[in-house]
């Protein structure tokens, strides 16, 4: 889907849109990319304008598994700082 389809997408459907009031963010996950012609530059465009990302699976996995752990270790610390201000 092109931007321009999405952009489309989005125009067409409002109640949906509204989710997406920012813009959109396409993140791509896949160990290899073999892309050619109009698919390839499509690709190249969307990263550089910074509305695609590509991950391959192991990056993709570490990442949800790292971001639980985040939460709960920041959840921990503004604990530990409750507690000590009362």
């Amino acid at each position: 889907m092109s931007n321009d389809q999405m952009r489309e997408f989005l125009k067409s459907n409002p109640t949906f849109a509204r989710s997406f009031a920012d813009g959109f963010h396409v993140t791509l996950v896949c160990d290899e990319e073999k892309l050619t012609d109009v698919c390839k530059n499509l690709f190249e465009k969307m990263t550089k304008d910074g509305t695609l990302t590509w991950l391959d699976w192991k990056t993709f996995l570490l990442q949800t598994r790292r971001m639980p752990e985040d939460f709960l270790q920041e959840a921990a610390r503004q604990k530990r700082n409750a507690v000590q201000k009362i």
